[in-house]
């Protein structure tokens, strides 16, 4: 027979579990918050009300580790980059809600309760602390990156801090052992351990990451687990309370740990399912409804700790709203997070009530204190953040974005399908996103063994989705041509976004891709593609380096491209380098939305140099990402196509993705339509065409134009020959300016039967085309020329015309003769 209270330790777990379970799902019913729910059902089945389970070791085991794990879950999600900004928010808002609290605690001490001095500044560090008790609650629906939750957080370790000091400096005096060597001790002891939580252990766990890490992240879990509650204990050899340590830890490995990480959602997972709910019902397990009947004293102490707390928190955070600019529900939400009462007010109030400074009556108002902030603080951030909520709904209805937000994972690698994965996860940022992970089977006589290999690879997505709480439609495509697959598939199931894999073969190729199938697809392609190259997990990465082409900021697709590496960046937690020319990074710094991330620019004046730039800037782990150009579109250069295929093996050891902006069809294409179109060469004056029939230099062969044809524009000509040239294919250069001098555009065509050689730059090539424009011709028009030369360069039965033409009048035979 089972008698009260119980003892059997398997009984008492599957009691607690059952409470985890059922307290939450009636609290809703009774529309009062779930981590009340848990409280009371921890007084209902507590030892102070039916006595069914004694607050024994295990709970407060447990519950110690619940509180703990909700202060390194806060130091863990807390918005850094926000909080760097606002620094002064965070700091403003932990002095003003430490010392308005401790003000009014300190006179009612003295005042009401008849205190002495000691006693007073003891009880009133109470009210000055509080608990992030609510945090889950804003935690669980994505709020814990907003400004006023960063500032409420940042403010927490700030008033946290200055009550334990209280604490442990009250604790001293009252044993009458302070001296000059107590603060040097402290301040020491502090310090150092203040160091190597914020410098040194992120090196170990990103070093153990690297070295340790594998497909099921057990490892990583663990260590962070084992890491957590080590150094949460050794806080009491720096003189702090374990709950100070917790919270330096999650601070630590904010940057390593990102929101929407596999690794993030266990630790979401274990805290929210386990330990915090064994926290709630423990502090419920305290609370002594009978204390309240009996004592008179105890209801006068508790009415006058709880009319503090309320009052002086509610005042804090209306005046620090005030001065912010917060609006109302931002400062309701504040006072939710920080009216709560419960780790360092137990920890000061059942220390004192231990060493005689307080008695029974102030430990029982204690309690009540924590029930009602408990209560208040519940209800307050759930409305608050029901309305918040509703604003943010509200604001992403009104955005525009792309009409179907659905990527495609193309696998094939079983060793890099771990870490694509990954990256898909954090570019599909919305939760209710589908992944389609697509693995394409050749149809030969391997056929069914093809397939079942399919199968492995696509059931190791499904499993890391499930893990990281995606939506995952996986599917296997039989079919010879790669390319055609992967855009059939795109267009069947309205994909938006591609990523593709890089394969190590690449490096005995000209091109970055595993086979030409990648690079076919993405000529044709509509949608954002990503070709990634990642050599270890993404979350370990420092920096994000983004090297911008010229011009591509003209393509409607840039805008989307950039959102997506901002929203990386930030959930990595990376600092963003752009890298680029001056006028790229202009335009990129005048989109609002790029102000939102720690973002650093570095201009050039050439891009050749580019590797050399990069080796200087690039740390160890460092992600670096480039921005392609498909070769009809107006950023296109050779060149740059080069880079895409070159940095990924200059930098092997980082990870590496060439990222391609949506193309969207005509619209992107009426740039390049501008000029000519199709009567691109009837614009061209027929001495225009300049054919040597020898291998000869540029500027000998203009010396001989301007003398055969004199004019001002002869010596502009020359001028222009000491601009930079632009390779567009390993046979074309082109060189092109803007001049004051001339009132509409002039194209050259310099043509060699052998080879044209540039003397200054050792090249030569089959064909040069000079273009000067006008001063005051719009940038746009100028670029627009640009493009056409660059489509009819990539005609090439166009090119075989002109390389075969003895002049411009057989030339234009020729190609009205043909349909082209």
């Amino acid at each position: 027979m089972v008698t009260l209270p119980i003892h059997d330790p398997l009984l008492i777990f599957a009691i607690v579990m059952l409470n985890v379970l059922i307290a939450p799902i009636l609290a809703e019913k009774l529309k009062l918050p779930a981590i009340l729910g848990l409280i009371l059902s921890g007084v209902i089945f507590g030892p102070h009300l039916f006595g069914i389970i004694e607050r024994d070791r295990t709970i407060e085991l447990f519950g110690s580790i619940g509180i703990l794990y909700i202060m390194f879950q806060a130091g863990l999600e807390i918005n850094l980059s926000e909080v760097k900004k606002n620094k002064s928010h965070s700091l403003g808002f932990g002095i003003l809600t430490f010392t308005i609290p401790l003000i009014i605690g300190y006179f009612s001490g003295i005042l009401f309760l008849q205190m002495n001095s000691l006693q007073a500044i003891l009880f009133a560090s109470m009210f000055s602390s509080h608990t992030l008790l609510t945090f889950p609650i804003v935690s669980k629906l994505g709020l814990s990156k907003r400004t006023e939750v960063s500032t409420s957080i940042g403010g927490t370790i700030i008033t946290d801090t200055l009550a334990l000091l209280i604490l442990a400096i009250t604790i001293k005096m009252y044993s009458g052992n302070i001296d000059s060597s107590f603060w040097i001790k402290l301040i020491i002891s502090i310090s150092i351990y203040t160091l190597f939580i914020i410098f040194l252990f992120p090196k170990i766990t990103r070093w153990f990451f690297r070295k340790y890490s594998n497909e099921n992240g057990i490892e990583e879990y663990v260590f962070i687990f084992t890491s957590l509650f080590s150094i949460s204990y050794l806080a009491h050899f720096a003189g702090l309370e374990p709950i100070i340590g917790a919270f330096l830890v999650g601070l630590s490995l904010n940057r390593l740990i990102p929101e929407k990480s596999v690794l993030m959602n266990r630790i979401h997972f274990v805290g929210e399912s386990l330990f915090i709910p064994y926290f709630l019902i423990s502090v419920g397990m305290i609370i002594e409804p009978k204390a309240f009947i009996s004592d008179f004293e105890t209801w006068k102490v508790s009415i006058i700790m709880g009319a503090c707390v309320l009052i002086s928190k509610y005042l804090s955070a209306e005046i620090f709203g005030y001065f912010a600019k917060y609006e109302k529900e931002q400062r309701r939400l504040v006072f939710g997070l920080t009216v709560n009462q419960a780790a360092a007010t137990l920890a000061a109030v059942l220390i004192g009530y231990e060493i005689g400074i307080f008695n029974e009556s102030v430990l029982s108002g204690t309690i009540f204190m924590i029930i009602l902030s408990t209560f208040v603080g519940a209800f307050q951030t759930n409305s608050a953040v029901k309305i918040i909520l509703s604003k943010v709904q509200k604001t992403r209805k009104s955005k525009n974005t792309f009409i179907n937000d659905k990527l495609l994972l193309s696998v094939s690698n079983p060793q890099n399908i771990s870490f694509l994965s990954d990256l898909a996860f954090y570019i599909s940022k919305e939760e209710n996103h589908t992944i389609y992970p697509l693995n394409i089977v050749n149809d030969d006589e391997s056929l069914e063994h093809n397939l079942e290999k399919s199968e492995e690879l696509l059931t190791k997505v499904i499993m890391k989705a499930v893990e990281a709480n995606k939506n995952v439609t996986p599917l296997t495509k039989i079919d010879k041509n790669i390319s055609e697959a992967i855009g059939k598939t795109c267009k069947e199931y309205r994909i938006s976004k591609v990523i593709i894999g890089w394969s190590k073969k690449s490096r005995i190729f000209r091109n970055i891709f595993e086979s030409n199938y990648a690079e076919n697809y993405i000529k044709n392609s509509k949608e954002m593609v990503l070709v990634a190259k990642i050599v270890e997990k993404i979350e370990v990465s420092r920096n994000t380096i983004l090297v911008v082409p010229p011009f591509i900021t003209l393509q409607k697709g840039f805008s989307d491209a950039f959102k997506i590496v901002l929203h990386l960046a930030k959930d990595l937690n990376d600092k963003l380098i752009v890298i680029s020319d001056q006028e790229t990074i202009e335009d990129i710094m005048k989109l609002n939305f790029s102000k939102k991330q720690e973002m650093k620019c570095i201009t050039l004046k050439s891009f050749k140099r580019i590797t050399e730039e990069i080796e200087k800037i690039i740390s160890p782990n460092d992600l670096i990402i480039q921005m392609c150009a498909r070769n009809w579109e107006i950023s296109w250069r050779l060149d740059f196509e080069k880079l895409s295929y070159s940095l990924p093996v200059d930098f092997k050891n980082h990870s590496f993705i060439g990222l391609y902006p949506y193309s969207f069809d005509e619209e992107d294409k009426e740039t390049t339509q501008i000029f000519i179109k199709d009567e691109f060469f009837k614009s061209i004056e027929p001495q225009d065409l300049v054919i040597s029939e020898k291998e000869s230099n540029l500027k000998e062969i203009i010396i001989k134009y301007n003398h055969e044809n004199p004019s001002e524009f002869s010596i502009l000509l020359e001028d222009l020959l000491k601009e930079k040239h632009i390779e567009l294919s390993h046979d074309v250069a082109l060189i092109h300016s803007h001049n004051s001098n001339i009132e509409n555009s002039k194209i050259v065509l310099v043509l060699s039967k052998n080879r044209v050689f540039l003397g200054e730059y050792s090249k030569n090539y089959k064909l040069i085309i000079l273009l000067l424009s006008p001063k005051e011709m719009e940038l746009k028009e100028h670029l627009g020329i640009l493009a056409e030369i660059a489509k009819f360069t990539k005609n090439n039965r166009k090119l075989e015309l002109l390389y075969g033409a003895k002049n411009y009048a057989d030339f234009i035979n020729k190609i009205n003769n043909e349909k082209i």
